[in-house]
């Protein structure tokens, strides 16, 4: 096998082990460091301690930020806030979808662990590993969409209880968290059984036909659902320039609400705020779409046998180059950002705190890794299948 592939074999498996390592460390720490700090609060710190916890809904993420909701901002009184917390834990339709999204998740990682472990075992393309890499998309893709009937609800609820700005928020279809990994784990199991049928002498025009449709699908999807974000975005800065006071949206998660006007002290400070954000963000709106339109030719050029070929290579570079760029430009207008909030707003937002983006899962790179990882088990499955054919 090519020298290359090999050594990026190693890399991915030493970088999901430790990545599995990470997480299971941060969540023992995170859990071990809520208990010591509050067994370490002095009895005379004690009662705000838990009088805070009490207001506090938790840290709300948008891009390169973040703010804390507290129930006292946020809802007429505790009562109002204990209301809506029990009309959304017991609501049956959340239930319902929580248990099959769960069931729905466990099975899209078993299947993924699957075909790792038959990969690691030299059965890449042998067997059912194209199948499980597929499945494990297609339950991945539920699963995401499952969940997000409780954000639906969720934000419903919030307009029924909330005051303020919060009662502004509607749900926020969340586009490249919610599609992108499942995507690219379907589009790999299709490729990957694609190269398997050749290999083994198969009829692959189904497959092929398969391949191209679903390659429209994204270009298309992918297309409509950026410039429809970039078409808003546009909108409320061209409106903010001409001087109109309009409560501009801001996504958190899956929620979106207003930016309400009077929260800054000056117009001049919420025209800086909309500008910026714009600068900020258009980088990644067109790292996006060069991702969605050389990723569709990828596909496309795979499903006609062109896999690992210098014009991939170059759109491969093309593709991270884009993403990397953007992540920088991104995170560093970031800090310009939270310091214009910090400044020049009120509420919430005079104590907007920076984060980088991947934690509000918009961090342009983070989806650059698997684009990477495909295009690495892409690459060699057909290495593997040409020195098959050769032998």
């Amino acid at each position: 096998m090519n020298d290359k592939i090999k050594k990026n074999e190693k890399t991915i498996n030493f970088i999901l082990k430790w990545f599995l390592i990470a997480i299971v460390l941060f969540i023992i720490i995170q859990t071990a460091g809520g208990i010591v700090i509050k067994a370490a609060t002095e009895p005379s710190n004690r009662e705000s301690y838990e009088k805070f916890q009490d207001d506090y809904i938790g840290h709300w993420y948008n891009g390169t930020f973040f703010i804390n909701m507290m129930v006292s901002e946020n809802f007429e009184n505790k009562d109002t806030y204990i209301q809506y917390k029990k009309e959304f834990t017991e609501n049956k339709i959340i239930k319902v979808t929580n248990i099959i999204s769960n069931i729905t998740g466990i099975f899209a990682y078993a299947f993924l662990i699957l075909a790792f472990i038959r990969n690691r075992k030299k059965k890449l393309l042998e067997g059912i590993t194209p199948i499980l890499v597929l499945i494990s998309g297609v339950f991945y893709l539920i699963t995401n969409i499952l969940i997000q009937t409780r954000f639906y609800i969720d934000s419903i609820l919030y307009q029924k209880y909330a005051i303020g700005f919060l009662k502004t928020c509607k749900y926020y279809f969340q586009a490249y968290y919610i599609l992108t990994i499942p995507s690219l784990l379907i589009a790999l199991g299709l490729i990957l059984k694609y190269i398997q049928n050749k290999k083994d002498k198969k009829n692959t025009s189904i497959i092929e036909k398969i391949i191209k449709i679903y390659a429209g699908i994204f270009l298309t999807v992918g297309l409509i659902l950026t410039s429809y974000r970039l078409g808003t975005r546009l909108y409320e800065l061209i409106m903010i320039l001409k001087g109109q006071q309009l409560n501009i949206r801001l996504p958190f998660y899956y929620y979106i609400f207003d930016l309400p006007y009077e929260f800054a002290k000056t117009s001049s400070a919420y025209t800086k705020i909309v500008v910026l954000r714009f600068i900020k963000d258009l980088p990644v709106f067109i790292a996006s779409t060069i991702t969605i339109i050389l990723f569709s030719k990828i596909l496309i050029s795979n499903s006609n046998n062109k896999i690992s070929i210098k014009e991939n290579n170059k759109r491969y570079k093309i593709i991270f180059i884009s993403l990397i760029i953007s992540s920088v430009i991104f995170n560093l207008l970031g800090l310009l950002e939270v310091n214009i909030f910090n400044n020049n707003f009120l509420q919430q937002y005079k104590e907007a705190t920076y984060t980088i983006g991947i934690r509000s899962f918009c961090e342009p790179i983070y989806y650059g890794l698997y684009i990477y990882l495909f295009k690495h088990f892409s690459y060699k499955a057909d290495i593997i299948s040409k020195e098959k054919k050769n032998k």
